[in-house]
């Protein structure tokens, strides 16, 4: 009988007459008329096919290594055309046309034809590993070698792999190649693999781990694009494998691919990558360590060898990755980012979910469910000062979108096929949040986020999405006309009119001190790269710009309004815009908000982000629509006021790598100079 795991696969697809006979060893022990059989790795596709390594025990003693595969309709051409493959080899061990499976030993793979090249030249080797299709190893103890055979495009690769990092890891010396029949012979290295207790094995191996990832390697843009590339296939692949047999778990599993393809798409750190890190890779004799398996070896983001290691940690029933391979790393000199890290631990875990499945072991489908459970743990970030980030994160469709540790954070959630905004707060600050947003609920020149729900002792706001689409990006968007870009613009400049008239009581003063104190702030962080006389020089002008006029009335701003805090929604024209982010609500004076929109689109033009004549078109709309409005002791003040925002964007820009050129031009218009 099947175990309860097995049986609801079974009973899932019932297309796979013989899927039961490739999932249970004892089933084709009593086919074959042996003492055992063990199923050593499964590959399952639903509906299509399953096909698996058995090792297979013999009344004579004696081990037999095949291919058990089964496809969904008898006669099946795949299956037949393998069968004669195997019968020319002498290599057919079951083959059962009325219920489309069979059994062929493994000199008879088709797609990894160096096994019989192998077993001729190594007769007495015991096979460590056969994956049908994808890798075969034997060790033969009589020549010292360790022979491995790939599939022969597989097998070249393998080859370029071990060249790569071989240079700087102790590892096994290559002794033969044949990669037409994609095989690699290494030397067999006396010991064996370390426990996993063994600091000085682990310290060792990340010292060697450092120095693989420090080693010069000519890297191309192109790699981090095939880098990210491969990481969404294994993503994707790792999706597809738990939609096959844990569905129950799909949601979990996604929620976790959210998390890892931010962090995979943000990253940009390349070096020599061992590819499958894990105390097996490792050979210890005594004081010696090599590092062995360098077939994955590419360039990557150094993080995903320390990602691996601890994700096969936890496979071994770990809660949580031990420090010490880390820590050995970073005495080495190695660099870390413990969330990226951490986020990554969570994709390594993932991607092995449904080993336990694959390798056959009792009560895979409960291994599944932990596996999967420290995943999402680690996936969701931890952060004490928001208590509310974690119930946010685990809403249906949860993806987190912004995250500013100890202040804020913000995740988007789709449910039923509406998208939703959660603000996580400081429940110290969730009653402010949520004045703000009740202030602008009813303007009319813009649509505002509706609020659907919050928690207060958990600083939680749950918003409607007002768009799609930013302001910035539509004024990018080569396809998208002209008329719109001034409309959507006109738009911008009404809301900051109808802001304008709302009262402002109780809310926060936003005056000159504020402002200067803010762009010092902003300054602070880009002191690197900005020369401190120069920005002394635009302080003293701006300051005396802002102090030397009496301020205006104070109105209602958004203070921190830009192209990126206007939204368009895919099914309504670009006059009608939506307005987010208002939790930065203050008094001040009127001249704030225009003077950071124009600034914005003279940034964006600098950028190279709004053609000129688009630049023009915002211009005009906000002056027609907004500027000519105000009353003239206001006008007079928006040039003061886009001084300061050139030189507040200076620091925010300056502090951005790759940002420098920029930065360094608007601290040359804040100041009225030459920006050299």
């Amino acid at each position: 009988m099947p175990d309860l795991d097995d049986q609801r696969i079974l009973d899932a697809d019932p297309s796979l007459a013989s899927l039961g006979d490739v999932l249970s060893g004892a089933a084709l022990a009593r086919r074959l008329g042996v003492p055992a059989v063990r199923v050593a790795y499964v590959r399952y596709k639903p509906g299509v096919s399953a096909e698996a390594g058995v090792e297979i025990c013999r009344a004579d003693g004696r081990i037999v290594w095949a291919r058990s595969v089964a496809h969904v309709a008898p006669g099946e051409r795949k299956l037949a055309r393998a069968a004669r493959h195997a019968d020319e080899r002498d290599a057919v061990l079951v083959y059962d046309e009325e219920r489309a499976w069979g059994v062929f030993a493994d000199v008879a793979d088709p797609a990894l034809p160096g096994i019989a090249s192998a077993r001729a030249d190594h007769p007495h080797a015991s096979v460590l590993v056969y994956k049908p299709g994808r890798r075969w190893v034997a060790r033969c103890d009589a020549c010292g070698t360790i022979i491995k055979v790939h599939a022969p495009a597989a097998g070249e690769r393998a080859a370029t792999a071990h060249a790569l990092a071989g240079a700087h890891l102790p590892t096994a010396a290559v002794t033969r190649e044949d990669l037409a029949r994609g095989i690699i012979e290494t030397r067999l290295l006396p010991g064996g693999a370390p426990e996993p207790g063994d600091r000085d094995a682990i310290d060792a191996a990340g010292r060697a781990l450092a120095h693989l990832h420090a080693a010069q390697a000519e890297i191309s843009p192109q790699d981090l694009a095939g880098w990210r590339a491969d990481r969404e296939a294994e993503i994707a692949g790792a999706l597809d494998a738990i939609a096959h047999v844990a569905p129950r778990e799909i949601a979990a599993a996604q929620r976790i691919a959210r998390a890892v393809r931010r962090i995979v798409g943000a990253r940009d750190a390349l070096a020599i990558v061992h590819g499958d890190f894990s105390i097996d890779q490792l050979i210890a004799d005594g004081a010696d360590l090599h590092v062995i398996d360098l077939d994955r070896a590419r360039i990557g983001d150094p993080l995903a060898d320390l990602a691996c290691w601890a994700g096969d940690e936890i496979a071994r029933g770990a809660d949580v990755p031990s420090p010490p391979l880390v820590e050995a790393y970073l005495r080495a000199g190695g660099s870390v980012d413990h969330d990226d890290l951490r986020i990554l631990t969570a994709g390594a875990l993932l991607q092995r979910a449904v080993e336990p499945f694959r390798a056959r072991r009792s009560g895979w489908e409960a291994e599944i469910s932990r596996r999967l459970a420290v995943a999402v743990r680690l996936a969701m970030p931890s952060d004490e000062a928001l208590p509310g980030l974690r119930p946010a994160l685990a809403l249906p469709g949860a993806e987190l979108v912004v995250h500013r540790p100890g202040r804020r954070a913000v995740v988007r959630s789709v449910e039923a096929g509406k998208t939703r905004f959660v603000k996580v707060v400081r429940p110290s600050r969730a009653d402010r949040v949520l004045d703000r947003a009740r202030r602008v609920e009813h303007l009319r020149a813009v649509r505002t986020p509706q609020i659907l729900w919050s928690s207060a002792h958990r600083g939680l706001i749950a918003l409607t999405s007002v768009g799609e689409r930013t302001l910035l990006e539509l004024g990018g968007d080569p396809g998208a006309p002209d008329a719109d870009i001034a409309a959507a613009w006109t738009t911008a400049g009404r809301a900051i009119g109808e802001l304008q008239q709302l009262p402002t009581e109780a809310l926060p003063m936003h005056g000159v001190a504020e402002e200067l104190a803010a762009t010092r702030r902003q300054l602070a962080r880009a002191e690197r790269v900005l020369p401190a006389d120069v920005v002394t020089r635009a302080v003293d002008a701006v300051t005396r710009d802002l102090e030397g006029a009496p301020a205006t009335d104070p109105v209602v701003l958004h203070r921190d309004l830009h192209d990126k805090q206007l939204l368009v929604a895919a099914e309504r024209p670009a006059s009608q815009l939506g307005l987010i982010d208002v939790d930065t609500l203050a008094a001040g004076e009127g001249a704030v908000d225009v003077a950071n929109l124009l600034v914005h689109v003279e940034l964006r033009e600098l950028q190279g982000l709004l053609t000129p004549r688009r630049a023009a078109l915002a211009r005009e709309a906000l002056e027609t629509s907004v500027v000519r409005e105000l009353p003239d002791a206001v006008r007079a003040r928006i040039p003061a006021y886009a001084r300061a925002t050139r030189l507040r964007l200076a620091g925010v820009y300056g502090a951005r790598p790759g940002a420098e050129e920029i930065s360094r031009v608007l601290l040359g218009r804040a100041l009225e100079e030459d920006p050299d």
